[in-house]
């Protein structure tokens, strides 16, 4: 289940829910206020990795290839 950011149209709170992808946001309620007027706030996702040499997204954007410990 995807972790989605609200805002809160009311106080301003932020907050983070795991919800489903077709919930609707008129149901979830402010754990702040308890008010029900929420924006879902666009936001990235991060990613991590180990290892030298360069990540997979930077050697797929300059056509390298890249020799990591799996050989």
């Amino acid at each position: 289940m995807p972790m989605y950011e609200y805002q809160c149209t009311e106080c301003h709170h932020v907050f983070t829910r795991l919800s489903g992808l077709n919930e609707d946001v008129s149901t979830i309620e402010c754990p702040h206020c308890h008010q029900m007027k929420l924006q879902k706030l666009f936001s990235t996702f991060a990613t991590a990795s180990q290892g030298h040499g360069l990540s997979a997204s930077s050697a797929a954007s300059s056509n390298c290839v890249s020799r990591g410990p799996f050989r």
